[in-house]
């Protein structure tokens, strides 16, 4: 692996076209690494460096893995961005649709903050007082989180522990997409009165960053019911379901089709705009 570097000011990871549009990395350019990789003529904004060409940040044009070479994966890799699906890339690799600084030098220096996962929603919250104890426990987060199982590079931690400092045994389930988690604890129809305390931890799903917290809550028959029913799946930043194409709210059949129309390079149907 080339030492990390970095496009230019205004070239975003996965813009092949040099589109620059208001979402410049999207379905056309993985068309456009397809069309490369099965040797066809490809059109561009220029100036733009030629898709596998070797680009001034130290990688080829199109080689959105960083793999060396530009083929086929890069531009699924760059369909599951555009369909808001979780993207394996390799330390040093800049994630796709990032415009780095020009003269970052790692992954870090492009994606600032955004290396730590950041919590949109949980539940419990720290501080509340439940009727009793909650049968599931959720996490939701801004960008998908490390959803690999421990065995396969995976790194989280969860541990829910009772007023009497026992730790309570969970079945863990992290969404496909990774953006959310939730957590079946096994004391369900159990009431422990008094204070508990649920340990986090999970890590970026690109650059592995890890994020961890403590939350405390009280089970007291005072406090506010807990709703048995299972909670909804958590929504990426945009409100749309991973693999929803055709945005109508619903992962069907349809999604599938409009991706082979995709990939046959048909007229794309209709959408729920935005």
């Amino acid at each position: 692996m080339s030492p990390a570097a970095t496009p230019p000011t205004g070239i975003y990871s996965g813009d092949v076209d040099c589109s620059g549009e208001a979402t410049p990395v999207s379905a056309v350019d993985s068309l456009k690494v397809l069309r490369f990789v099965a040797g066809l003529p490809v059109s561009q904004h220029e100036p733009c460096t030629d898709i596998g060409e070797m680009a001034e940040w130290g990688w080829k044009m199109g080689d959105v893995g960083c793999s060396g070479t530009v083929n086929s994966v890069d531009a699924l890799k760059i369909l599951r961005y555009t369909a808001l699906l979780p993207v394996g890339l390799p330390d040093g690799c800049p994630r796709i649709g990032v415009a780095p600084l020009a003269n970052a030098t790692r992954v870090g220096d492009l994606l600032g903050e955004s290396l730590v996962p950041v919590v949109t929603y949980m539940f419990p919250q720290d501080g509340d007082s439940l009727a009793e104890p909650p049968p599931v426990l959720q996490l939701c987060f801004a960008v998908p989180v490390n959803n690999r199982d421990l065995d396969k590079g995976g790194d989280f931690r969860f541990r829910l522990i009772t007023p009497d400092d026992r730790s309570v045994g969970m079945r863990i389930v992290f969404q496909s997409d990774g953006y959310g988690v939730y957590i079946e604890q096994s004391l369900k129809g159990t009431s422990y009165d008094g204070e508990w305390t649920f340990e986090w931890r999970v890590t970026d799903f690109v650059t592995l960053e890890p994020k961890e917290g403590v939350v405390t809550f009280a089970v007291d028959p005072g406090g506010r019911a807990v709703l048995e029913d299972p909670p909804p799946p958590c929504l990426n930043p945009q409100g749309i379901r991973p693999g929803d194409l055709n945005c109508d709210g619903a992962i069907s059949a349809v999604d599938s089709l409009a991706a082979l129309r995709f990939v046959a390079d048909l007229p794309a149907m209709i959408q729920n705009e935005p």
